[in-house]
Order: C-alpha cells, then sequence, then structure tokens
C-alpha cells in the first residue's frame, strides 16, 4: 500500500549547521548531491545539512527523524528517531545508525482505529498496563515472574495481544524507554501507557487516532522517498 498523499504536518529542522540561535525551521534544504569516491564508493556528500524531520506536533502526537549524512549507496535508511506524545519524548534521538521501523508504523496508521478489546472494560490504566506486560513479557509489578503457561498459549497471547505492543522492539532508540502500549477505546481518542526503566510510575499520554495516523502517513511518505534516493532503480524494482 503506497501512501501519496502531501507533507502537510512535515517539518524540516536544522541541527545547527548555519542556523541561527533559535534553530528555526528553514523552508529549503540544500539538495541532495552525490559524489564519487574510489576508495569507499559513492557516499552522500557530507557537506549536505543534518536535517531532522517532524511529522505532526510535540504537544500532541509527532514522529521525529533523521536520516545519517555518511551512508555509502546503495543503503538502508539508517538514522535517528524519538516519538512525541503529549509533550512527553521517547526515544533517545543521539543513537545514531538505527533502522528506522518503516512496518511498525504502517501497521499502527492501518490497525489504529481497532485497537480495543472489550476484555480491558473496567480496568485501570495500571491494571490493563501489567496484564499485557504479564501475557506479552512474563513480568509482574515490573519483575519478571516464572510463566507456567505452555509454549502454545504464550504464541496465542502473543497473537492477541502483540498488536497493543507500541515501540518496544522497535529499534535501538527505544531500547531504554521502557515498555509502551497503545489503545483506541472508541476509534478516536488514543492512549498511550508507558513505564520507564527502573520507575514504577506509569505515564498515561493522551492524543487522536486523526493527529497518530497523519504524522505515520506522513512519516512513511517521507521515508520512501529517501529510501529512493538512497537505492538504485534496479534495486527498487526487485
Amino acid at each position: 500500500m503506497k501512501f501519496r498523499a502531501p507533507l502537510v504536518g512535515a517539518r524540516r529542522v536544522d541541527l545547527g549547521l548555519g542556523a541561527g540561535p533559535s534553530g528555526r525551521i528553514r523552508p529549503k534544504s540544500r539538495p541532495f548531491r552525490v559524489r564519487q569516491n574510489s576508495s569507499s564508493g559513492r557516499a552522500l556528500d557530507l557537506a549536505r545539512k543534518h536535517q531532522r524531520m517532524i511529522f505532526g506536533e510535540k504537544h500532541d502526537f509527532a514522529i521525529e527523524a533523521m536520516v545519517e549524512v555518511n551512508l555509502v549507496l546503495p543503503s538502508s535508511v539508517w538514522g535517528r528517531m524519538r516519538v512525541w506524545c503529549a509533550g512527553i519524548p521517547l526515544g533517545d534521538f543521539s543513537e545514531p545508525h538505527c533502522g528506522l521501523p518503516y512496518s511498525p508504523f504502517k501497521s499502527l496508521c492501518l490497525d489504529l482505529p481497532g485497537l480495543w478489546d472489550p476484555e480491558f472494560e473496567g480496568k485501570s490504566d495500571e491494571e490493563l498496563f501489567n496484564h499485557l506486560d504479564a501475557v506479552l513479557y512474563g513480568f509482574k509489578d515490573g519483575v519478571e515472574v516464572a510463566d507456567e503457561r505452555t509454549l502454545e498459549e504464550c504464541e496465542d497471547d502473543a497473537r492477541a495481544y502483540s498488536r497493543f505492543s507500541f515501540l518496544t522492539n522497535w529499534g535501538e532508540m527505544f531500547d531504554r524507554e521502557g515498555k509502551s502500549f497503545i489503545f483506541c477505546v472508541d476509534g478516536d481518542s488514543v492512549n498511550v501507557l508507558n513505564r520507564p526503566i527502573g520507575s514504577t510510575q506509569l505515564r498515561c499520554l493522551r492524543t487522536s487516532a486523526v493527529s497518530v495516523q497523519a504524522a505515520c502517513s506522513e512519516f512513511m511518505i517521507w521515508f520512501e522517498q529517501e529510501l529512493t534516493k538512497l537505492r538504485p532503480p534496479s534495486a527498487l524494482r526487485n
């Protein structure tokens, strides 16, 4: 499935090379140039500006991402990322050369309106988080416990509940963010439950399905554009 809507909410943000003290948004970027290098093959021009893209609004929901500038062509889309929800950053943007998770965001965009289960009705945020932490990861109250389920039962639970997992195992940039789960209770309101590593505090971050889907769609368009730049036409046809 291809997403070809315009990048309405995306913004390029200069990270400091030539930017003013405010780090203001620049409407135009330097063209993407390629040079020949006999020792390392084709490489991205190192003079290209360090830029990050922000899809959405940080106070609501946004995906912040950039592609590394020193990639040798052809290449996968290696870069940096974090997600913003209700003004809270999730992810380490300083972690370099991470695989940017296209497929998880595509699945989230498509499946989001149905991310709820009637069995969750009446559960508090804490009870809901603990339930999913137990059936998916074998943890209770943040501590790993003995799991008496059979392998088949674990696989059944994974099929039933893994769709609610958010950012966990999506990439190295999210490895230190603890665990997160995402729900869409009424097809419109979205809740993200996050418990940071080493903390007993549970954060409930609220946004909307419209905001999440818009940010995901815009990120996917940009990702496909970057992939086209990083791979020769013959590779894209395969």
